[in-house]
């Protein structure tokens, strides 16, 4: 009967809807939830979750303390964003190939002018998670941090930043304005959380350009706080927090946009950031958002090779006394074939993985 219900794949309140006033027993409400909890066809065809209340990034400490970086094209071609997590002042470079190598020479180049960020927030992109990157960030004391894949909203700024320098771009290829005055007065335009320009905050001072400018001290701190709790605010009337999953909980993670896939947790990496272990044993790293818990039970196929068993033929006797030695021949051939047939020969078994299936 509960399949019959479940014929349509329903969700539970709809099965206990068409149910009423029709069939009942005790425990028909239960069965009915563990039922659609269960039915994997629904669990991988189920809509993303809910997104979870903002959390945050600290602003650093000071200008220069934290950055976000990405990359970006317009028109074939590839640029490099460096973004300030204090003043929102943003860099841009033209990248000539897309390797780790070029991608440190940018940013050793912005170092040299503005000093060594304590931390930088990328997206783990392959420029950022090679080892030439991670040798390079160890070098020069950064600490990396590396956001959830398929998550832009953890690396929210450089993203932000991404759209800003995009848009203005573009505008200028469109219009055929100087790309460099565009970018000057994008850093010389106050703004609305803090009321001073990122040049103002990077440099304390403005920079001149060729509309006429004041000099003029305001203390920023009150204000930013302030716009950043209206935003949140905003943020979190269409959020809500979701479940806490620990390891060895069995999820639903989303794979190629949005298709679910079941795996289990194997680590929790940071607060929202795990590893799943898919059922092709395949380890992803997925966003507390991309995961949701499930009363399937998940089967993670084995791929370790099965244990390797020696056949030495006939069981030696331990107990022997001695063992007759064998008359050697004085053909090496014939020698050679002798201690080769002596030798133990190992049982080859099937992979474990095919141990349910039938072999002709």
């Amino acid at each position: 009967m509960l399949k019959r219900l479940h014929s349509a794949h329903l969700g539970c309140d709809s099965m206990i809807r068409r149910a009423r006033d029709k069939i009942f027993w005790i425990g028909i409400k239960s069965q009915i939830k563990q039922l659609a909890r269960s039915c994997e066809t629904c669990e991988q065809n189920r809509p993303r979750n809910q997104k979870q209340p903002m959390k945050q990034h600290s602003d650093g400490k000071h200008p220069w303390d934290k950055v976000g970086t990405d990359l970006f094209q317009i028109e074939n071609k590839t640029y490099l964003l460096v973004i300030d997590y204090f003043t929102n002042y943003i860099e841009l470079d033209l990248l000539t190939t897309t390797t780790s190598k070029q991608v440190i020479k940018k940013l050793k180049k912005q170092f040299s002018r503005f000093g060594i960020p304590r931390q930088i927030i990328s997206d783990g992109g392959p420029q950022y998670s090679s080892a030439e990157f991670k040798e390079f960030a160890k070098s020069w004391q950064i600490q990396h941090h590396i956001t959830s894949p398929n998550h832009p909203n953890s690396n929210g700024k450089a993203e932000a930043g991404v759209k800003i320098a995009k848009r203005m771009m573009l505008k200028c290829l469109e219009t055929r304005s100087d790309p460099y005055e565009a970018l000057l007065e994008l850093r010389n335009t106050p703004r609305a959380d803090t009321g001073l320009s990122p040049q103002e905050m990077m440099f304390s001072r403005q920079a001149r350009t060729r509309i006429p400018t004041f000099e003029k001290t305001q203390v920023v701190n009150v204000k930013r706080q302030k716009r950043k709790k209206q935003i949140k605010k905003s943020y979190d009337r269409r959020a809500k927090p979701l479940p806490q999953i620990v390891k060895g909980d069995n999820v639903y993670f989303e794979h190629r946009n949005i298709h679910w896939k079941p795996g289990q947790v194997r680590d929790r990496l940071s607060e929202r950031n795990y590893l799943v272990v898919g059922t092709d044993n395949t380890t992803y790293n997925r966003n507390r958002d991309h995961m949701r818990q499930t009363g399937v039970n998940v089967h993670i196929r084995d791929k370790s090779p099965a244990p390797i068993q020696a056949d030495l033929g006939q069981p030696m006797n331990n107990n022997s006394e001695h063992i007759e030695a064998e008359v050697v021949p004085e053909n090496h051939a014939l020698q050679t074939n002798r201690y080769m047939n002596l030798r133990p020969r190992r049982n080859i078994n099937p992979p474990a993985y095919l141990k349910d299936y039938i072999r002709h």
